[in-house]
């Protein structure tokens, strides 16, 4: 059986991952291959459908059904 090294990434390795795939994300808007929107987790046109309800718009009883 083979031995496996332990290949987990350090939070730095995760962190420094992460900021590159940023910088290549920010450089692809830059150069307009991609829009700042396209970036975005959820579609703005899925966000503009939204409708934000404040907690004095409801009552706590609504929130276990």
């Amino acid at each position: 059986m083979d031995q496996h090294e332990n290949s987990a990434l350090t939070e730095e390795q995760l962190w420094a991952e992460k900021r590159e795939r940023q910088e290549r994300s920010y450089d692809a808007v830059r150069r307009g291959e991609r829009t700042q929107e396209s970036m975005f987790i959820l579609p703005p046109e899925v966000v503009r459908t939204f409708k934000v309800r404040h907690a004095e718009e409801f009552s706590w009883t609504e929130l276990d059904t």
